[in-house]
């Protein structure tokens, strides 16, 4: 599949310069065709041992983040990383309510649980 596969999109030449609004729509583009892509992003977050076998993340130390409360009671998060822009994710009641228990209890030195790692994936997931 190429990016003038879809829909609305155009080639854009590698040689060309591009402002930072032509950066933003050409991350959406590979963001939109990774999606439809095979095999699907791993289900785990990358750790350091796997540099050169699967993509690295570049992390976003302590960015910025807002919130909104959804009509049906989930909540939507938005962290804003330096290089790809703000990054929504949309948890349900159920997610939101394990987050909240979980931070509650790290913050408070009671977690069970390590869902933080520095080590990549090292942590439990919330699923």
């Amino acid at each position: 599949m190429k990016l003038s596969d879809l829909p609305g999109y155009s080639n854009i030449p590698a040689d060309q310069e591009l402002s930072a609004s032509d950066l933003e729509t050409l991350i959406t583009k590979l963001i939109t065709l990774r999606a439809q892509t095979e095999p699907p992003v791993h289900a785990k977050p990358p750790t350091p041992q796997d540099a050169g076998t699967r993509s690295l993340v570049v992390v976003q130390r302590d960015p910025d983040v807002t919130f909104a409360a959804l009509t049906d009671g989930g909540i939507r998060l938005w962290f804003r990383h330096a290089g790809l822009g703000w990054f929504p994710v949309q948890l349900s009641v159920e997610k939101a309510r394990l987050f909240r228990d979980y931070f509650v209890k790290w913050v408070a030195g009671e977690a069970s649980v390590n869902l933080i790692s520095d080590q990549g994936s090292g942590g439990s997931r919330l699923q």
